[in-house]
């Protein structure tokens, strides 16, 4: 931040040298004229309240003061709310946020394709697909050896013995698992599998995952999320990304006080949101 504030000051000493001396070439013309009357015929300078976040960079452009902006931006983490997905970490500026991100691991061998953490996951990363829809029926099923377990325990009759093997129906399986009982382990169930990618690191599959099939692992020295304040350059990109809305900002926004201003249009670059136009 007091790099940022440096930098600043050193262009807006640089500016008030060009300024001043364009200025004086003026001043025969202007000398009969009060302030308001020099830069009248100008445009003036108009803040788009929708586009404005309030960060404060024009202020450091504008030496008439004619820029309001009573109380920067400020920006908070909900501890209680954030999902720790680790997103506005990466699009921090000023590298002022620090989440110690949970990653949950799937165990193929424990999973059985019921696809609930499929359905959890679609409002979500929408990152976790069947790598393998359907049960199947191995070639080591033999109805002649067993009690046909399947079939009883098949809630919906989705099991058939087609000479001695057993015959799942895809379309009348609803991946209960419930067959998986077969005392020959000749029937291998569906299976899923995700994009580590894409994953945001909700934990919703986690929560709804029945057979432990997915391990939760926070990282060693875990702490809850941290936004540091003194760091944080006010650039908004971490509010932008926030989907779970934990990111908390009391919105602030500038005004221009057109009495004062001198319609330089030294501000306007300074704003990265362009809401500073003239009208």
């Amino acid at each position: 931040m007091k790099k940022q504030e440096s930098r600043r000051k050193f262009i807006k000493d640089i500016s008030l040298v060009i300024s001043a001396g364009a200025l004086t070439s003026f001043l025969p013309i202007f000398s009969s004229c009060s302030k308001s009357e020099e830069f009248k015929f100008y445009k003036d300078y108009f803040i788009k309240p929708d586009f404005c976040i309030g960060c404060g960079d024009c202020l450091e452009a504008c030496y008439y003061e004619a820029i309001i902006l009573p109380k920067l931006t400020t920006y908070d983490i909900n501890d209680d709310t954030c999902i720790e997905c680790g997103r506005c970490e990466k699009v921090c500026d000023g590298n002022a946020i620090s989440i110690a991100v949970t990653d949950y691991n799937f165990v193929s061998s424990a999973c059985v394709g019921c696809g609930n953490c499929i359905t959890a996951c679609k409002e979500n990363g929408d990152c976790i697909t069947y790598s393998e829809p359907n049960y199947k029926v191995e070639n080591n099923c033999d109805t002649a050896q067993c009690n046909q377990e399947c079939i009883m325990e098949c809630p919906e009759n989705a099991i058939t013995i087609v000479n001695e093997k057993a015959v799942i129906d895809t379309e009348k399986c609803t991946l209960c698992a419930l067959c998986l009982t077969c005392p020959l382990d000749a029937i291998s169930s569906a299976k899923v599998s995700k994009d580590d990618e894409n994953c945001i690191h909700c934990g919703e599959c986690f929560a709804v995952c029945a057979y432990e099939a997915i391990e939760k692992k926070p990282p060693e020295n875990y702490h809850t999320p941290i936004l540091d304040q003194e760091k944080c350059v006010l650039c908004g990109n971490c509010f932008d990304v926030c989907q779970d809305d934990s990111i908390i900002r009391d919105l602030q926004r500038a005004m221009i006080e057109n009495s004062n201003c001198t319609k330089c249009g030294k501000c306007v670059p300074y704003c990265d949101q362009k809401a500073i136009i003239q009208r």
